[in-house]
């Protein structure tokens, strides 16, 4: 092997090894409560820093697998909540294109939630997805967040897990009944105003054009209510 080829991979190791080995101090805190508890990858600080703050802006992150694009959204809309707490109205909009997916990630935000003394008890979460479980959540626990439809309705949850289903449906005015009556009878109302739903996520792209959809009938006066 060259010599030249074999220095550049020796120097890879090593920067490799220090990166791994020790932390970064140089890295800047974008959180007052939230603190991950591992060394941000270089596309996750980059979220952070454009997630937070009064300037937040609107991103596109597109990894591979496995790389922590669920953390690039997850810590700075926990942040948010807590920044806001007590605050009516739903905050943070989550629209997934499975339900697999939703009760996965759901499972993952109640066990931060819970593990988190400022958080636990200020950040409520509710998911939505259709239908209702045999013993529905009416409180955010260790693992599972508040699935009941009428605490959910009775107190709006700072984050609203939803799917695509349901979404476009309702903007297209055939909508579940409790759905359509309840959330969105309030959400319809607020659609414009730009204190209500302060982050909208779509882990898959392809989803967020349901939101858009909604928007964009609310604007034009097109959307039905029950």
């Amino acid at each position: 092997m060259l010599p030249s080829i074999l220095a550049g991979q020796l120097q890879k190791g090593i920067g490799d090894y220090i990166e791994a080995t020790f932390p970064m101090t140089n890295v800047p805190s974008c959180f007052e409560v939230i603190h991950p508890a591992y060394l941000p990858y270089v596309h996750q600080q980059k979220a952070f820093q454009r997630l937070t703050g009064d300037d937040g802006r609107s991103t596109l992150v597109a990894t591979g697998t496995g790389s922590g694009k669920t953390e690039c959204f997850l810590y700075p809309i926990l942040e948010y909540c807590y920044q806001h707490r007590g605050e009516g109205g739903i905050k943070v909009l989550i629209i997934y294109p499975m339900n697999a997916l939703a009760a996965d990630q759901a499972k993952r935000i109640a066990e931060l939630i819970y593990g988190c003394g400022e958080l636990r008890g200020n950040v409520t979460v509710g998911m939505y997805v259709g239908g209702e479980e045999h013993t529905p959540a009416r409180m955010m626990g260790e693992y599972g967040v508040i699935t009941d439809h009428e605490t959910m309705l009775n107190a709006a949850p700072d984050i609203l897990m939803t799917n695509y289903k349901n979404c476009a449906e309702a903007g297209s005015g055939q909508s579940l009944e409790d759905f359509q009556k309840g959330f969105l009878a309030y959400w319809h109302q607020r659609m414009t105003d730009e204190q209500f739903v302060s982050f909208f996520i779509a882990p898959n792209m392809m989803w967020k054009h349901a939101y858009e959809d909604m928007v964009e009938n609310r604007r034009l006066g097109r959307d039905r209510q029950a």
